[in-house]
């Protein structure tokens, strides 16, 4: 499939001192958390970009990821306030003669789209801009011995947060990562999973985009780089705290 090609992007608007609206790339744009991220973004006027592998009518702009080096030479020349790392699964699974595919699985689905918006913040994020992934409470506080490869993959990415917000990881100067800890979304998928499940302790992602939305916008230190951040949800309302 075919990539498309940021030609005349309405993302590439620097224009001396005149106001720019902010600019997001969300990866995993075509899922449930990325499709809630874009139309918050977009109901505040900012831009929006979605890289998946399917398309997003709701984005400014929606590209088809095939490879790294092409969705690279795509983005040639533009740069984001803010990449979003949306992407993710989720299998179940201890000891057994499928682990190795089900690692396998999720290092597809996880950990490389966060070394891909990771490794994109090189050449495509502004200076103080902000890097979303998303890793798992449950992974965090413990082991997850009925989800091995799950716990592996979002242990991957929760500690590819930390290490970014050190020194020498080559993120731009002020730039900011969080890694979001959810402990069950509110998503069709876990709806049609869980039918029958107590849904008031599931997060919102309308109120986990808004949440993300504030952090881009603020400026604050109350989240500093490289924070795990818990997102828990007790009868349907969410408190968001640093993991300790």
């Amino acid at each position: 499939m075919k990539i498309n090609r940021l030609t005349e992007s309405p993302i590439n608007y620097l224009e001396g001192n005149s106001y720019r609206p902010m600019s997001f790339l969300v990866f995993g744009g075509s899922g449930a958390l990325g499709r809630s991220l874009i139309k918050k973004l977009n109901s505040v006027g900012k831009k929006t970009v979605c890289v998946d592998l399917s398309s997003n009518a709701d984005a400014t702009l929606s590209l088809i990821y095939t490879t790294f080096p092409e969705l690279e030479t795509s983005l040639t020349g533009h740069v984001f306030d803010g990449i979003l790392c949306a992407a993710g699964g989720w299998t179940g699974g201890s000891i057994g003669p499928e682990l190795v595919n089900q690692t396998i699985t999720m290092v597809q689905s996880s950990v490389i789209p966060a070394a891909v918006c990771a490794s994109l913040c090189k050449k495509h994020l502004n200076p103080n801009g902000h890097l979303l992934l998303v890793g798992a409470a449950a992974v965090a506080s413990d082991g997850t011995p009925g989800m091995l490869a799950y716990g592996m993959a979002k242990a991957s990415v929760q500690h590819l947060a930390v290490s970014l917000s050190k020194s020498g990881s080559g993120m731009p100067e002020g730039s900011k990562v969080m890694c979001l800890l959810p402990i069950t979304l509110d998503t069709p998928a876990n709806r049609s999973a869980m039918p029958n499940a107590d849904t008031s302790s599931w997060t919102d992602l309308n109120d986990l985009s808004e949440f993300v939305l504030k952090w881009t916008e603020n400026g604050n230190n109350e989240y500093p780089s490289g924070s795990l951040v818990k997102v828990e949800t007790v009868n349907h309302k969410t408190a968001y705290s640093l993991f300790k």
